[in-house]
């Protein structure tokens, strides 16, 4: 009302009227609420009592400090330790983690926790709150709820959690067991941690999966066989009981047969998309993260390294025996007087210039001739060195250059092998497992439709009890009608007027052997009358048999009257050469109703093939008749 008036007259004025009351309430709720924080935080104290309307009073001085009206906030923001607990965390569950190293750690924490250190979203959390069985790819961790194991899968550990710590903690162990049986028996192959995990939380989920519906199996068949015994220990006390067992067990089997079918789904799903199996690859992810090569690149380099290791040690000692033999080599030629083949351009210089000066004396060259000679050898012996280190050094810098590249090219392609691994491995897993599943599934619909199956026996049995019953009623029907009709007459003769026969000799002998006869004759004409409906029935039901049983071998005799001449068109011998294939093929006999049938169905046949031909032959010959096209013609 107040906006309604604003919109019309001093607008202004009102919505500070307004604003004004609106901040009186609220500074007169921060003074109520005070005085009750400090009554609870202080229980001792002797504190005045605000009632109402003094708070009110209080509240229309001119204003409140903040810290006066956030004091009380504050304070109340602070409930009992256990509510608080529980409110802000959630519930306490019990976690089990386990480590790439083998290390179990067993304790309590809460999903609101988990929310900080495993850095799950709120979606996340919700998803692990709720009891839907799903398999969501994160980045760096995978999220699985496979109905008894629940948890949260990473590179190097998985925390499985639940309400019931026994039953979380002996379905950590197990995953444990099995997961250090997997590894010991993995004959060499390194497979990642979270695939293993996987392997073993897909193995315990389908065995507790694979155990109850054994148990149910067990239950549901020895019901259905108290259900169906005819015999006559088994009363009809004792199949309503078995009934009554019957609805809990199909409300498990129903349970268990959901859970199944959305294992199935998730796996579906995860198995359709590509990205998903990628990301569920959490090793290879964090080590991209991190830029650390494949386990797969580091052998081999270490490999490649030692065999050059090997190699430089082996070319380090040929050539230290080289250098043996050419000390040996020089050794020799110095105590005969000869320079050795093998000496450097520098000393062939020197030699020659101590063959000049030794030979300084004869008709030699001048001193300087030969000096210059020497220097010239020098500078091209160093020449030669400096070139042959520079050829060596490009060289060395190419050989570095492609040895680079040759590795980053072999980094690379590891990678993308040891990605393609283990997309294979995971994508292999998740068959196996959804195989499996899907074949659970099955055996959970087959048990099912045996239930439904027994159902529908003891429906029919209970309608076949139904139609004895109402054959009873009706032959008695028939024979209160019968008796009814014999009745009428006594009535007739009951009345009190005079007919005239009371005194005919024989007439009352007459009278009732007349009624007798009348009430004989409506009985066997109500009896043959149902005779005939009963007769008509069976004939039905024996031509659907008959039917049903040529149906079953028609398919035979057509392979068998492939290779035969054509069926004669009388049906008498049609009738006898029918007899006579199915006599010498093995197949059962025929009763008369069933080669009857099945020389109509034949000559049937026959008759729709002549009329097809013959309309066949119809059209080619109107085709035939009919003028050349115009293009055609010219």
């Amino acid at each position: 009302r107040t906006n309604r008036v604003a919109t019309r007259a001093e607008p202004r004025v009102l919505r500070c009227r307004t604003a004004g009351r609106l901040a009186m309430l609220q500074t007169s709720l921060y003074a109520l609420l005070w005085v009750g924080a400090l009554r609870q935080a202080l229980p001792g104290a002797k504190l005045p009592h605000v009632s109402s309307s003094a708070s009110v009073r209080a509240c229309r001085r001119p204003a409140l400090k903040p810290s006066m009206a956030v004091a009380p906030l504050k304070l109340l923001s602070a409930p009992t330790p256990a509510y608080a607990a529980y409110t802000s965390t959630g519930p306490m569950l019990s976690m089990f983690e386990l480590r790439a190293d083998g290390r179990v750690t067993p304790y309590q924490s809460t999903l609101t926790s988990m929310h900080s250190t495993h850095k799950l979203s709120a979606r996340d959390v919700r998803l692990l709150r709720s009891s839907t069985p799903v398999l969501a790819v994160r980045n760096g961790f995978v999220l699985f709820d496979l109905g008894d194991v629940k948890g949260v899968l990473q590179h190097d550990r998985v925390v499985l959690l639940g309400p019931n710590g026994q039953k979380v903690k002996a379905i950590g162990q197990e995953v444990k067991q099995r997961f250090d049986a997997i590894s010991r028996s993995s004959n060499g192959e390194e497979y990642p941690f979270e695939v293993l995990v996987l392997e073993c939380l897909y193995e315990v989920s389908y065995t507790l999966l694979e155990q109850s519906l054994q148990r149910l199996t067990g239950l549901i068949n020895d019901l259905l066989a108290q259900l169906t015994d005819s015999s006559a220990s088994q009363s009809d006390s004792r199949r309503g009981a078995a009934l009554g067992r019957l609805l809990p067990l199909r409300i498990s089997l129903n349970e268990l047969r959901s859970r199944s079918r959305r294992l199935t789904s998730v796996l579906q799903e995860l198995l359709e998309d590509d990205d998903l199996l990628a990301g569920m690859c959490l090793s290879l992810v964090e080590r991209r993260k991190r830029g650390l090569p494949p386990p797969s690149f580091v052998a081999k380099r270490a490999r490649i390294a030692a065999e050059a290791e090997v190699a430089a040690a082996a070319a380090a000692a040929a050539a230290a025996a080289a250098a043996a033999a050419a000390a040996e080599k020089a050794t020799a030629a110095a105590d005969s007087g000869v320079a050795p083949l093998t000496a450097s351009a520098g000393e062939t210089g020197q030699s020659a210039k101590g063959g000049v000066e030794a030979s300084g004396g004869g008709s030699a060259a001048p001193p300087d001739e030969e000096v210059a000679k020497v220097a010239r050898l020098l500078l091209e012996a160093e020449r030669g060195e400096a070139e042959r280190a520079e050829t060596e050094r490009v060289a060395r810098e190419r050989a570095e250059a492609e040895a680079r590249e040759e590795q980053a090219r072999e980094l690379q392609l590891a990678e993308e092998a040891e990605a393609l691994r283990e997309e294979e491995v995971v994508e292999t897993l998740l068959d196996v497992y959804l195989a499996r599943l899907e074949a659970l599934t099955d055996r959970v619909e087959q048990l099912a439709t045996n239930i439904e199956t027994t159902q529908g026996v003891l429906e029919l049995t209970l309608d076949n009890e139904r139609n004895r019953i109402a054959r009873l009623e009706l032959l008695l029907s028939m024979a209160g009608l019968a008796v009814g009709a014999s009745a009428c007459v006594s009535s007739f003769f009951g009345m009190n007027l005079v007919s005239g026969l009371e005194s005919t000799a024989r007439g009352f002998v007459t009278t009732v052997f007349s009624s007798l006869c009348l009430s004989a004759t409506v009985f066997l004409v109500a009896w043959r009358r149902f005779r005939s409906v009963s007769r008509e029935q069976g004939s039905r039901l024996n031509d659907v048999k008959v039917l049903k049983s040529v149906l079953g071998h028609l398919d035979t005799i057509g392979l068998l009257l492939r290779s035969q001449p054509a069926l004669p068109r009388n049906p008498k011998e049609m009738r006898e050469r029918l007899e006579g294939v199915l006599r010498l093929s093995g197949l059962p006999g025929f009763a008369p109703d069933e080669l009857s049938l099945l020389c109509a169905i034949l000559r049937r046949q026959r008759e729709q093939e002549e009329s097809l031909e013959a309309g066949q032959q119809w059209n080619w010959s109107k085709k035939q008749k009919l003028p050349p096209a115009p293009e055609l013609a010219s």
